[in-house]
């Protein structure tokens, strides 16, 4: 007689490492940083920081009055207090000149772009829209809605305006290049991708322009091309912020082609920008993809130092502090996790299995129940769960939840071997059989299954029930 199985299969499934870090690792490519190119009416001088604006800066039209030279003076207060960062200041002088004329476009226009910057997208919208009444011909006025409008999440009104402005003046690449940016916000990126080629051919030493290309291309999953616009960004401006959002969309893109160049990418950026979270906590899922346990933790650690509320860093702690056989600390921050983000059930399923392996019973059930009413479908916690209650002695509540998980996930083949064994301990011998059967014509022929298929070909052998009834769900 073959003895029953005294140790169920599975008691401790090496799944809680490997599906966690996986996630970490979709979780670790944030989405690349994109350089908005605004337009900025001005007198006297280009305004623009990424690409030059069209020569013509006359203020006014031959339809309307010219402002006066005093709201000129006003007005251009406004922007020296604008550019210097002063947005209380500069609001203050925009409706000074729309005081002494209402009808200065202009002036309505710089107001919209600081309440933007302000963050009062809503209020900017009214602003430019009060500009294009007295100048609807106005392309420059036309992008700076468009944008804001793309702010506040309305793409299509967004996309309406850029391409107005294209329209007016097709030789801009400004609104060619934005025009492209809002086509990638809405998901049409093969069509951004041709719009930005349109900027980097008319301005091919503009760093800003080579890097929303990559941007563009690298949503498009032409990650090569999108590499090597990265990298001709970096040629054209090697230093400075930009430099370091460069090197970080540069990193993510070679971290999403699984290439190691990434870590070098990433500590470059770093070096420009010590303090970037989100650089720290994606160097550290390269290196844990690695198995460079010490580098990741440390990246980690860094992350949580910055931004205490990182819950994919302290779950990325968490996840290389269990690899790495740290237990007692790992569960420590899997409880930070879930303190934070207390639906995450992965970081709940993982904090079970490390209670399990402490022998911490009660509190290894509790986690697994909480992983179930969230995730009725998690096969995994519905295993652990019953073997746990098994162990306990409690074998009608385990076959209870391996049924119950059957129900929800009814290709599992795991759950089907722990109610065998379960059915077996309660001497239900027709129904463990059935059971036993249904396992092996789902479980695959690998090594991990080795042991299990041996055993129940084996019980099966002893004990045929050619008409048993069915069990599970």
């Amino acid at each position: 007689m073959i003895r029953p199985w005294s140790e169920p299969w599975f008691k401790l499934t090496t799944f809680p490492f490997g599906k966690p870090l996986r996630y970490l690792l979709m979780c670790s490519l944030f989405s690349p940083a994109i350089v908005f190119l605004p337009g900025h009416t001005c007198l006297g001088g280009d305004p623009s920081i990424h690409l030059k604006q069209p020569d013509d800066r006359r203020i006014g039209h031959t339809d309307r009055e010219q402002p006066s030279d005093q709201a000129i003076r006003v007005y251009n207060h406004g922007r020296a207090l604008h550019q210097a960062g002063d947005l209380k200041g500069a609001v203050i002088e925009y409706n000074q000149a729309l005081l002494i004329n209402p009808e200065f476009a202009e002036a309505y226009d710089g107001l919209g772009l600081a309440l933007q910057d302000m963050g009062n997208v809503g209020a900017a919208i009214e602003k430019f829209e009060a500009a294009l009444r007295l100048q609807p011909k106005k392309a420059l006025i036309h992008n700076n809605l468009g944008l804001a409008l793309k702010l506040h999440g309305d793409l299509e009104a967004a996309l309406k305006s850029v391409e107005t402005a294209v329209h007016l003046e097709p030789d801009n690449p400004l609104f060619h290049g934005n025009r492209g940016l809002v086509l990638h916000a809405m998901g049409h990126f093969n069509q951004a991708v041709v719009e930005l080629q349109h900027v980097t051919r008319s301005q091919p030493r503009d760093a800003a322009a080579h890097n929303n290309l990559g941007v563009a291309l690298q949503a498009s999953r032409k990650l090569d091309l999108a590499i090597k616009e990265y990298r001709q960004a970096l040629h054209l401006q090697p230093s400075g912020q930009a430099a370091a959002m460069y090197w970080l969309n540069l990193a993510g893109a070679l971290h999403e082609r699984g290439d190691v160049e990434a870590v070098d990418a990433y500590r470059h950026a770093l070096r420009l920008q010590p303090d970037n979270v989100e650089a720290h906590f994606s160097l550290g899922t390269m290196l844990m993809a690695q198995n460079s346990l010490d580098g990741a933790i440390e990246e980690f650690q860094h992350t949580v130092r910055l931004k205490q509320t990182h819950t994919d860093a302290y779950f990325g702690l968490a996840t290389a502090l269990h690899r790495k056989g740290a237990l007692k600390e790992a569960i420590v921050a899997y409880r930070t996790v879930i303190r934070l983000q207390p639906t995450r059930t992965n970081a709940r399923y993982n904090l079970g299995t490390l209670l399990q392996a402490a022998n911490d019973a009660e509190e290894a059930i509790v986690q697994y129940r909480l992983v179930l009413e969230l995730q009725p479908t998690h096969g995994l916690a519905a295993n652990n769960l019953g073997v746990m209650l098994k162990a306990k002695g409690d074998v009608d509540g385990a076959i209870k939840v391996y049924r119950e998980g059957l129900a929800q996930r009814a290709k599992e083949p795991f759950l089907y071997f722990n109610l065998g064994a379960a059915l077996v301990a309660k001497g239900q011998v027709s129904e463990a059989a059935h059971a036993f059967r249904q396992y092996l014509e789902l479980a695959p022929t690998s090594p991990d299954h080795l042991q299990a298929r041996q055993f129940a070909s084996a019980w099966l052998q002893q004990h045929p029930a050619p008409h048993s009834r069915r069990v599970g769900p």
